[in-house]
């Protein structure tokens, strides 16, 4: 090609990036998998470990032979490149901010065991991409030679294996639970049941947040037991006081509804994406079944002009409840949610590669979801983009699942007319009280304006399907 010809092609520069994209990752994986950034975050003083003393390290840490002072400098100085990493092979290497926060195995919100699982199961699921495009199947079989059809019995193998899935788990559920716990107000609710839950860093972080609110955790039962070995003694699950469980069991097994914890608010975190259509119904209609109905009731239990707990308090601009109509249940669902076109964000579509990689299921659009939720009996399905790893929608039980869409729209009409009457009967109750007391209906000053403010706001929010989204 002449090269004047060549001077009017866009930059390559993109294409490179992706070409060298793996390589980028493997450095990071093998950072993690020898423990380099363990062994230069516990080095004493600031001076971090010259290349020999983090190669005599790393032998001590993992046992066997020191690795090679070439190949590990290498390695090491790509991680300078990358950012991962401070220094140099004579003045010593120390993890920067960004790898002591999310690179180191005891960090809070580690991402070394969601490293540590990309390594040894995604990256070679990933290999098989073209054999799960052309097939539209997962790749356990090429890529491991294990049953395509029980996905968990593959991730699940031996305790190692479960154990590495948790940690990669858990700093993701860290990271992302405030996020989504925080898209809707959660106030109204006391028990929340998180269905496979795991190491309950989910349900942990809603008690947390919402010091009404306990949380259960059902999972598989070896999974539980592994999470209170693990994960149920650290000092999060400790400092709430009790509010914090597990129950062993299977949802997807016959007769798992009349084994369900009770609560009136449950959490799919992560689950429908690995399934198809007809399991993410069976399973939502498992739950819908579980939480109780809905029903008006009184104004929340906060006294009058009381603030919220500093913790608990949602968005500005998140949908509130109003008094008259409290939800019985409700189900929060978690997930990336793809743009309403299905060509977007970037990481939604990757993400549901990854699904076809490795499961029977796929990210999902809000208008999905609510297709799935409707046929499940559930009804006004709102939902949010959080900016984080996961976004958030919300569906309500408002009363049981009907048989057709005629006899949904008669119950809908039915309990809004119910509703309305028993707004009515508590605002006319309100103003008598008020009268007798010398008060003005509503509460006195901007803090009883802003509370029927939010009421109005939120009537409006909660009746319009996806709104938020």
């Amino acid at each position: 090609m002449d090269p004047a010809d060549a001077s009017s092609l866009p930059s390559p520069a993109p294409v490179m990036e992706l070409l060298n994209g793996f390589r980028k990752s493997k450095v990071l994986f093998t950072l993690v998998s020898l423990g380099v950034f363990d062994a230069v975050a516990a080095a004493p003083g600031r001076a971090g470990l010259t290349l020999p003393a983090l190669a005599r390290a790393l032998s001590a840490r993992r046992g066997g032979a020191e690795p090679s002072l070439d190949g590990l400098g290498r390695l090491c100085d790509a991680g300078v490149a990358l950012g991962l990493l401070d220094g140099d092979r004579g003045a010593g290497y120390r993890p920067t901010p960004l790898a002591a926060a999310y690179l180191t195995s005891d960090a809070p919100c580690s991402l070394a065991g969601y490293v540590a699982h990309s390594d040894a199961l995604l990256y070679r699921l990933w290999g098989e991409l073209e054999a799960a495009v052309s097939s539209g199947r997962n790749c356990w079989a090429p890529a491991f030679g294990r049953d395509s059809a029980d996905i968990f019995a593959s991730v699940y193998a031996a305790e190692g294996d479960v154990l590495r899935f948790m940690r990669g788990m858990h700093g993701l559920s860290a990271l992302s639970a405030a996020p989504v716990l925080t898209a809707f107000d959660l106030s109204p609710f006391t028990r929340l049941v998180d269905l496979g839950g795991a190491t309950g860093a989910l349900a942990g972080a809603a008690a947390a947040l919402y010091p009404q609110l306990s949380a259960v955790v059902v999972d598989l039962p070896h999974v539980v037991d592994m999470a209170r070995a693990h994960f149920g003694s650290s000092p999060a699950a400790a400092a709430l006081g009790g509010r914090l469980s597990w129950v062993g069991g299977d949802f997807f097994e016959p007769g798992a509804a009349g084994a369900l914890p009770v609560g009136d608010l449950y959490v799919l975190s992560r689950v429908l994406h690995d399934w198809e259509e007809a399991r993410c119904l069976k399973l939502l209609r498992l739950v819908h079944d579980a939480l109780p109905l809905g029903a008006p009731r009184a104004a929340a239990a906060r006294p009058r002009g009381a603030a919220r707990h500093p913790r608990a308090r949602p968005p500005p601009d998140a949908p509130r409840t109003p008094a008259a109509r409290r939800p019985g249940g409700a189900l929060l669902v978690c997930e990336m949610l793809l743009d309403p076109g299905g060509l977007g964000p970037p990481e939604a579509l990757l993400q549901s590669l990854n699904m076809l990689t490795q499961t029977h299921g796929r990210e999902r659009s809000l208008a999905e979801l609510t297709q799935l939720l409707s046929a499940a009996g559930f009804r006004r399905v709102q939902g949010r983009k959080t900016g984080s790893y996961l976004d958030a929608v919300i569906a309500y039980k408002t009363r049981h699942a009907p048989g057709s869409v005629e006899e949904a729209e008669a119950a809908e009409a039915a309990a809004e007319a119910e509703e309305a009457e028993a707004a009515a009967e508590a605002e006319a109750a309100g103003a008598v009280e008020g009268q007798e007391a010398g008060a003005p209906r509503g509460g006195s000053g901007a803090a009883g304006a802003a509370d029927a403010a939010d009421a109005d706001g939120a009537a409006e929010a909660a009746d319009a399907p996806g709104g938020g989204a």
